[in-house]
């Protein structure tokens, strides 16, 4: 399973092609980042709460997990300072509300287990595509307001291996529900990047800048 997974991983490739240079849709994708990720830990901690103790490995991982996580949506919302904007800015879109319900219902109503899913589509994603997003942003921005794709970048791998060997003695019915959580998560996070790509584009327009030259050469 771990091979199907990584074919998922690399078939989402739009976050590469991402205008991580424009401050207006870099702006967005922090706040939009803070909405969804200040859940992380909670999604961990309902899922650890619905193991029993016969599960007491898996149960410890997501506890030890939440532990890792914590804090890093208050990383988003201080780069979103030091980029001079505020969450007031920008309201919660509609797909970013989709990514973590979603995951909410399936931890209640499939199986916690199947959390494992939107782990690896988020943390496989930052392991292929974070460090040349961390670079460009980096190069465009400075690297004050940097610091959520760089911890990302940097500490993911490890998260993402973990993942995988926990997958290891799951049933075959199991491994099934994450595989297919976590091409429902990449789904959604295709859903999130695009739409966070369009309402950049509109902040560049509204506030004056030219568009960008995809834009214009759709509407020659």
């Amino acid at each position: 399973m771990k091979q199907q997974i990584l074919t998922e991983l690399t078939r989402f490739d739009r976050v590469a092609s991402f205008r991580w240079e424009d401050k207006a849709t870099y702006a967005e994708y922090l706040a939009q980042t803070y909405y969804y990720t200040c859940h992380t830990t909670r999604l961990l901690a309902s899922a650890a709460a619905r193991l029993g103790v016969e599960r007491e490995k898996l149960h410890n991982r997501f506890l030890k997990h939440a532990s890792e996580e914590r804090g890093h949506h208050v990383l988003a919302e201080r780069d979103l300072a030091k980029l001079g904007h505020s969450l007031s800015e920008f309201p919660e879109m509609p797909e970013t509300c989709a990514i973590y319900e979603t995951q909410y219902y399936r931890i209640e109503h499939v199986s916690p287990l199947a959390l494992f899913g939107y782990i690896l589509s988020l943390e496989g994603s930052a392991v292929i595509y974070g460090p040349a997003v961390y670079a460009a942003a980096k190069n465009a921005h400075g690297d004050p307001p940097t610091a959520f794709l760089r911890v990302h970048a940097e500490e993911d791998p490890s998260h993402l291996d973990t993942a995988f060997a926990m997958l290891v003695p799951l049933s075959e019915s199991e491994q099934r529900l994450v595989f297919e959580n976590t091409r429902f998560s990449l789904g959604l996070y295709d859903g999130f990047i695009r739409a966070i790509a369009e309402s950049g584009q509109a902040r560049r327009i509204a506030s004056g800048y030219p568009a960008a030259p995809e834009a214009l050469a759709a509407t020659a």
